[in-house]
């Protein structure tokens, strides 16, 4: 399709839109079209060509057989007046979908190209060099620095109160390399510092690990040159931007020494909130993480963005030039990059002010701004994608509106990543933590909060190939999705129905260590009041799958078609006359009932473990489902709370 039909679709449906709103048309047409259309020097259509050609699946197709392709794209425009700092907007994105025939019967490749407003001559002053370690890439970084700190009042930190415990001193006044105690330093000394994010790798290298026995000699020179090339590259990219420290957590914490990692551990929200600048090793491989290095050499033309002309007729007459770009070439793809799948990197990103990306190009992202060596100035994250927005660095803002959510969300993310240490299950998102119970004034408790329950209960973990285990030491209380090793790809979700509650909640207490609320805790427990339904077995973890297998209250009712349930833990055969039920909520639209599944801790008593939840839709019950009704019936009553209630603890 030539770029005259695309502006005239946009236009049309543009004419009549404010300039405020999101306008939308579906483009459908084969691969034969495309590519006639991008031999004839259209800037769109050779851009979807180029990536179907080159990245996608169908790459090793020959030509012929690439123009049988079928492609379908949605371009969605959102015209916007940016008045920040002088970075550019996202004016909107075009989806594609390429499936193999017209037919569309097998799940189509999909990308995202974005399209940005760029002012004339702006991008094309940056020349994308062949090294992200060049001279041109460190002066980028340098602007954006020192943008963010002129203009940026998110991001601006107006005094430097508080260092890390230990530092590394990169030697800018000309002295060695060396690891500094900031108690020594007076107010006037402090300075900013960077702080690393990194993978450990596949075999951890000792010498590049502070300890009891080489401490006071680091505290003279660390030998550099025995370290990884991640920590050279850091370090020395530290020296080059004139910063005079750097903290990297194996360099700055005493690894033999359990006391001390668990008092930085706590520290760990202010190392990364008051560092100046996060620079994360995004590029590194799992095998080899640290000696991968900073730096990466690319084709220039690869990251390129393809400028077009367009004009959409709105409110404002919008004209001007747009660049298309894989929206990658400014966003970090959480599961392109094997640094984000390492638990500890969340936080780390999500509290730093600023971070530098050292992926295949240097990725800019700040409370404000998102930039890359693709888009050197910038797109603001006011004119970002929502999705994209509320996991940025501005989190904090949208916390009010959305901030369970976003700690659902997080907390999705964050057990998809692997840690070394399941001890550090807590400890990893402590921070993150901290920093929520500060802004939304909540209490939290070992990974939900207790202003959401007892909706946050209702948690669950969805993996067909295995189920999820407890540690063998204790964690936490088993109505917190903490108290399961989850293994990727599992899923857990933590769900926040709209509805009325089912049951009350009477006390929710954590015990922890002084000092270590949000790392550690020894006890728990929940006291409810509810009503309570005992459950028959019949390979019930089996039926707790959704596998048509039957469920019992009192008498067997038919197979269960409209109950999904999800177990936390596999259920043992000894377990069968220990399962209850108690409904948690009543969710109004669509209109199900959701309810957690427990297992009598001691038979005769009202002490429980939760074992899964189980949920099933009032709309759907049959005339034949007589034992589920009971429960539909007093749900349904008015005030089903003044009934005659069972109490029973959760631990």
């Amino acid at each position: 399709m030539s770029q005259r039909n695309i502006d005239k679709a946009s236009r049309l449906l543009l004419k009549s839109s404010p300039a405020d709103t999101t306008s939308h048309v579906e483009l459908c047409l084969t691969c034969r079209e495309l590519w006639a259309s991008a031999q004839s020097h259209c800037n769109w259509c050779a851009s979807l060509w180029w990536q179907i050609t080159c990245r996608s699946p169908f790459r090793e197709m020959n030509e012929s057989s690439l123009r049988q392709l079928y492609i379908k794209y949605d371009l969605t425009v959102t015209p916007k007046e940016e008045r920040n700092s002088g970075a550019v907007s996202v004016a909107g994105r075009l989806e594609c979908y390429v499936w193999p025939s017209q037919a569309r019967s097998v799940r189509p490749y999909h990308f995202t190209l974005q399209i940005v407003n760029i002012s004339d001559g702006k991008a094309s002053r940056y020349k994308i060099p062949e090294k992200t370690s060049s001279a041109a890439s460190r002066i980028l970084a340098s602007q954006w620095i020192s943008n963010c700190t002129q203009n940026h009042k998110k991001c601006r930190i107006d005094k430097i109160s508080w260092l890390p415990t230990r530092l590394v001193n990169v030697g800018l006044d000309g002295g060695a390399t060396r690891l500094v105690e900031t108690i020594i330093l007076s107010k006037n000394q402090y300075s900013p510092y960077l702080a690393l994010s990194h993978r450990w790798g596949a075999t951890p290298n000792h010498s590049s690990r502070l300890s009891s026995v080489n401490k006071l000699a680091w505290m003279k020179s660390i030998p550099t040159n025995q370290m990884p090339a991640t920590f050279q590259d850091a370090i020395q990219y530290t020296k080059s931007m004139n910063i005079s420290y750097i903290w990297i957590d194996s360099l700055c914490i005493m690894q033999d020494s359990p006391e001390d990692w668990s008092t930085e551990a706590a520290l760990m929200d202010k190392v990364y909130a008051q560092s100046f600048c996060n620079i994360a090793a995004s590029y590194a491989s799992n095998e080899n993480s640290l000696n991968t290095g900073l730096f990466y050499t690319r084709t220039p033309d690869d990251l390129a963005t393809t400028s077009v002309k367009y004009k959409l007729i709105t409110k404002n007459d919008c004209q001007g030039i747009f660049g298309i770009s894989l929206k990658s070439n400014y966003i970090i793809d959480d599961t392109e990059f094997a640094l984000y799948g390492r638990a500890w990197v969340l936080q780390e990103r999500l509290l730093s002010p600023r971070t530098i990306h050292f992926s295949k190009q240097l990725i800019w992202e700040c409370r404000e701004e998102r930039a890359s060596e693709s888009f050197p100035m910038g797109i603001s994250l006011m004119s970002d994608d929502r999705r994209d927005h509320d996991f940025s660095k501005d989190w904090r803002s949208s916390l009010e509106v959305f901030g369970y959510k976003f700690w659902a969300d997080t907390v999705g993310r964050y057990v998809k990543s692997s840690l070394t240490y399941s001890s550090d299950y807590l400890v990893a998102i402590s921070a993150i933590a901290r920093e929520y119970e500060r802004e939304l004034d909540d209490v939290y408790l070992a990974g939900l909060w207790k202003k959401g329950l007892p909706f946050n209960l209702l948690w669950k973990t969805d993996n067909k190939s295995s189920f999820s285990s407890r540690p063998n030491a204790y964690r936490c209380p088993t109505w917190s999705w903490a108290s399961l090793n989850i293994c990727y790809p599992a899923k857990l979700e933590i769900l926040i129905p709209d509805g009325e509650a089912l049951a009350e909640v009477l006390e929710a207490k954590v015990f922890s260590p002084p000092g270590r609320t949000y790392t550690e805790c020894y006890d728990g427990h929940i006291r409810l009041k509810g009503i309570l339904y005992s459950v028959g077995y019949k390979d019930v973890h089996e039926w707790l799958r959704g596998d048509g297998h039957k469920l019992f209250f009192g008498k067997e009712i038919e197979p269960c078609r409209r109950v999904s349930a999800f177990l936390d833990i596999k259920i043992q055969k000894s377990d069968r006359s220990r399962l209850y039920l108690i409904p948690i909520v009543l969710e109004s639209r669509p209109r199900f009932i959701w309810c957690l599944i427990l297992r009598s801790i001691l038979m005769g008593s009202m002490e429980f473990e939760r074992v899964g939840v189980l949920i099933f839709s009032l709309e759907d019950l049959g005339k034949y489902d007589e034992q589920l009704r009971p429960i539909m019936e007093w749900a349904e009553a008015k005030d089903p709370l003044s009934r005659d209630l069972k109490t029973i603890i959760i631990y």
